[in-house]
């Protein structure tokens, strides 16, 4: 298998679409690791995404809060 076979097989994948025929035992062993491992990763970006988007909100809340009291004092 050459290198770009190799990248579209693990992109192929990511998604859930392969083929496992004429697979050797160490084809199984990579497969597995890679079905287990992809997820993992996949789903550990959504989370350091999610919680970095969540700090920055949380970061803007408190002067955004101020801000609004003050415009209500004001009124």
């Amino acid at each position: 298998m050459t290198f770009e076979e190799a990248i579209k097989h693990n992109y192929r994948l990511m998604f859930g679409d392969f083929e496992t025929d004429g697979y050797s035992q160490a084809g199984w062993v990579l497969f597995i690791f890679a079905s287990v491992l992809i997820p993992l990763i996949m789903l550990n970006m959504l989370v350091a995404i999610m919680s970095d988007t969540y700090a920055r909100v949380m970061a803007d809340i408190l002067p955004s809060d101020f801000l609004e009291l003050n415009e209500m004092i004001l009124e």
